[in-house]
């Protein structure tokens, strides 16, 4: 029983482990996918089946990579709390409590920069 434990903690941070060493690699990837459909509504004119289309792509890339930043940055707050992991049942409840405060951080609806929400609903409406 117990060394069955053991061995699916231990693959559980092996799994950890992966994510780790495939940030880089992942995030670039995304930023990718975002340069060459920037770079298509810049080099060409598009009707509007192929406007929806291609905003119904970049939607869905900018959503996946919103998910994966949140992971990275829960991930990160797992890494600053780390030594919690192994001190007893109340410390492993801090961890938990400081990546659920994060998780709840990460999850605030976006507050625009630059644009008023009554300017963008105009550029909307035409």
């Amino acid at each position: 029983m117990i060394l069955e434990k053991i061995i699916e903690v231990s693959n559980i941070l092996d799994e950890i482990d992966d994510f780790e060493s495939s940030i880089s690699s992942e995030m670039s990837n995304y930023n990718y996918k975002l340069s060459d459909l920037y770079h298509y509504v810049e080099n060409n004119t598009m009707d509007t089946k192929k406007c929806y289309r291609l905003c119904r792509e970049l939607k869905k890339v900018l959503e996946e990579r919103r998910q994966f930043k949140n992971n990275v940055e829960l991930f990160h707050e797992y890494k600053n709390n780390i030594q919690k992991l192994n001190n007893g049942k109340e410390n492993r409840q801090l961890l938990l409590s400081a990546i659920g405060k994060r998780s709840k951080q990460l999850n605030q609806p976006y507050k625009n920069r630059v644009y008023a929400e009554e300017e963008l609903k105009e550029i909307m409406e035409g």
